[in-house]
Parts: C-alpha cells; sequence; structure tokens
C-alpha cells in the first residue's frame, strides 16, 4: 500500500505588502498552498488598522483611518484543520498633499493699493499646515503667510507669475501657480495747471509732465498764445509769444495704448517793463500866459502802445518884485 500524503500548508504571499491610504479602499489578496483545500483564513494577532479578512476569499480589505504602520499575523487553515501562519506589516499613509483654488486673483492698478487673500484650501497631508511664497514677486506688493494674502500698492504694472506653497506637519509640499495682473495707473497730466507766466517777445520754455498709462505720451494742444508751439514727443511748450494777455489752453496727452487725458490750463503771456520816460521842452521860467510845447520820448522801443495821462503841476513863484496892493 502506497500513501500519498498533501504537502504542507503554507501562505504563499510574501510581506511586505502595499501601502494603504487613509480615505481609499484597499484590498489585498492572500494566497496558500498545500494542505488540503478549501482554506479558511482569520486573522490570529496584531492590529490591522481597521482592515478585515474575509474567511473565503483571504482578502483584506476595508478604508483605512488611521494613519501607522500597522503588524499583524494572519492564519489559514485547511479542511483538515492543519494552519500555518505568517506575520505582515502594513503602511497607511496620508492622502496627497494638494491644493484646490478658488477664484484667481483680481487684477490690480499701479499706485492703488491693494489686498486680497489668495483663495486656497488644502487638503490631504498631516495638519497643520504653513504657507510660502517660493516664487515670483510683485514690486510693491507683500506676502503674509499667516493669512495667505498679498497686500501694499504695487508701482510696477504688468503680468505676474505667483507660485504658492503648502507644507504639513510631515513636511511634505504641494505648488500651485496664480498669475496676477498689474494694470498701469490711469492716465493723467501731473503738471500744475497755471504755467508759468510768459513776456510778450520773450522767449518761454516749459516742460509739461504725465503719469500713469504705457509711455511713450504723444502731446498737443489747443488754444496757445501766438509765437508758442508744444512738441508731440517731448511735452516742451516753448516759443517767443508775440500777442499778450491770458490764454486757456487745452492740452492733451496720449499714451502708447491711444488712451488719453486733456484738461484746461492757464497762460498767461504779460506785457515787460516799459522803460523809461523823459519828458522835454520845459523852460526853466515863463512867463504868463504863455505857451510852449512839451517833448515825451521813451528810453527804448516798447512792443505794445503805450495809453495814459501825463499829468503836470506847478506853483507860481513869489518874490519882492511882487506888486502889492496899497490901501489908504
Amino acid at each position: 500500500a502506497l500513501v500519498v500524503g498533501s504537502s504542507t500548508l503554507q501562505i504563499t504571499t510574501l510581506p511586505p505588502l502595499f501601502n494603504g491610504q487613509i480615505g481609499s479602499p484597499y484590498s489585498q489578496v492572500f494566497s496558500a498552498a498545500g494542505g488540503s483545500p478549501p482554506y479558511t483564513w482569520s486573522l490570529a494577532s496584531g492590529n490591522s488598522g481597521g482592515l478585515t479578512i474575509d474567511p473565503k476569499s483571504g482578502v483584506l480589505s476595508g478604508t483605512p483611518q488611521t494613519v501607522g504602520t500597522f503588524t499583524f499575523v494572519v492564519r489559514v487553515t485547511d479542511s483538515t484543520g492543519a494552519s500555518a501562519t505568517q506575520s505582515f506589516s502594513l503602511t497607511v499613509t496620508p492622502p496627497p498633499l494638494v491644493i484646490t483654488a478658488g477664484a484667481p486673483l483680481p487684477a490690480g492698478t499701479a499706485g492703488v493699493a491693494y489686498d486680497q487673500k489668495f483663495s486656497v484650501v488644502p487638503s490631504g497631508g498631516t495638519p497643520p499646515y504653513t504657507w510660502s511664497l517660493i516664487n515670483g514677486a510683485v514690486p510693491g506688493l507683500a506676502f503674509t503667510s499667516s493669512t495667505v494674502e498679498l497686500s501694499g500698492t504695487p508701482t510696477s504694472s504688468g503680468s505676474f507669475s505667483l507660485t504658492l506653497q503648502v507644507t504639513d506637519s510631515a513636511g511634505l509640499t504641494a505648488t500651485r501657480t496664480f498669475s496676477l495682473t498689474i494694470s498701469p495707473a490711469a492716465l493723467a497730466i501731473t503738471t500744475d495747471r497755471q504755467l508759468s507766466a510768459a513776456t510778450l517777445n520773450v522767449p518761454f520754455l516749459e516742460t509739461l509732465a504725465a503719469a500713469g498709462g504705457a509711455p511713450p505720451y504723444a502731446w498737443s494742444a489747443n488754444g496757445l498764445p501766438a509765437g508758442l508751439t508744444l512738441n508731440s514727443s517731448t511735452g516742451v511748450l516753448s516759443g517767443t509769444p508775440t500777442a499778450a494777455g491770458p490764454f486757456t489752453p487745452v492740452i492733451t496727452v496720449t499714451d502708447s495704448s491711444l488712451n488719453s487725458a486733456r484738461d484746461n490750463f492757464t497762460l498767461l503771456v504779460q506785457l515787460p517793463a516799459p522803460p523809461p520816460l523823459t519828458i522835454s521842452g520845459l523852460p526853466d521860467t515863463a512867463g504868463a500866459a504863455q505857451q510852449f510845447p512839451l517833448q515825451v520820448s521813451l528810453g527804448s522801443p516798447y512792443p505794445a502802445a503805450i495809453q495814459g495821462q501825463l499829468i503836470l503841476s506847478f506853483q507860481p513863484n513869489s518874490g519882492p518884485n511882487d506888486s502889492t496892493i496899497q490901501f489908504s
């Protein structure tokens, strides 16, 4: 008689088991060989991290809820009651650290105060989280990590790329890139609306200035005094005015994006100081009822007509030869 016995019962699944993740379903099939099937499976001892094993299929399954490394012993039993055991360990990790972004950063304007929080929500990893701005900057704005906020007054216009990073307590990191557009400041003429006074027939020069918009600027003017012109590229108002009086020119500046700003200005072209006046033709003495011509002359030519009154006053000269009247 020949008796053929079965091979020794053993668990053929080898450690280590693949990692699990919190919140994600886990499934691991255990296999056995030898003995007399069918097999019955069970957890002999230890902590499986909340996972259970199916007695018939030998599938370890469930959804891990705790981070850590768990060690447990798996037992398989055949139909004759023979059993075998094997120790296993399972590592459960946190879910991946990710940044969920909401609304994009709103645009700002150069020279205008800006204060905006990033619309972000971290998830996964192991709280608490810390934030940092690891790449990119906007001139004039500062990043506050405790509030995940950009604030300040931007000094330059343009499109800026900003990379935000979150770090969990285990050192895991995740990043998200944002874009921020800073528009140029509103175009405006910064020169005082009361221009410097000019003088008739005297060379005049004043440079107009603008800010904001998108340089370079182009200048134009209407209603300038005769003799003055405005340079379209430099904004220099120059020339020799040939007409006197108050003027209210309208000056316009246009930037490279064809945005315009205009305003009314006041420019006074005044007359020069009059030259010295000389009166001649007056005799040292004059007889009674005597008439004589007077001559009035200017020390130099004057560019405008001079009108006015010349008042001549005199006082009789009394002396010993004055006649006297005697009464008796």
